[in-house]
């Protein structure tokens, strides 16, 4: 799945904001979009086609289907931060949370190719979503302001 921009939160009904958040597959909602001041909306919309131009493929996957490969890319972020860790050891790390979560853990994944580049794992829990942990593969990054776009 190729991700395309959002429509202009003004030409949605209100009643479709949900549907179409859910279509989307978008971490941010439209209702939440729709609430960020001007500026702040433009700035979003920016991002989301830099991630769009960049080529990425936005895919979300459980946690046991990419636990090795995000824990490489979660030891990169560690090392970056001055907390070095294996990739062996954050791998381990993040199949012992998919057991832990009965695979409840959801992962936002950009991808170039057959390549990860960045994710994001997310686990929904008593109606909040929580975000336990991102990774990234800086070597392929493309400035494209991938946090946000796999955050939000």
């Amino acid at each position: 799945m190729i991700l395309t921009l959002v429509p202009d939160i003004r030409d949605i009904p209100p009643s479709r904001w949900d549907a179409l958040s859910a279509q989307s597959g978008l971490c941010l909602s439209h209702r939440r979009l729709a609430a960020q001041p001007s500026k702040r909306r433009v700035t979003i919309r920016r991002e989301r086609r830099a991630f769009a131009e960049a080529g990425y493929e936005r895919r979300t996957l459980r946690l046991s289907e990419c636990a090795d490969t995000a824990g490489a890319l979660a030891a990169q972020l560690q090392a970056r931060h001055g907390h070095p860790a294996g990739p062996a050891v954050m791998a381990a790390i993040l199949r012992d949370q998919a057991e832990g979560m009965a695979d409840s853990g959801v992962v936002h994944a950009a991808f170039t190719g057959r390549h990860t580049v960045a994710f994001s794992l997310a686990c929904h829990h008593a109606g909040t979503v929580w975000f336990r942990s991102t990774g990234y593969d800086y070597a392929r990054l493309r400035g494209a302001h991938e946090y946000f776009n796999l955050v939000h």
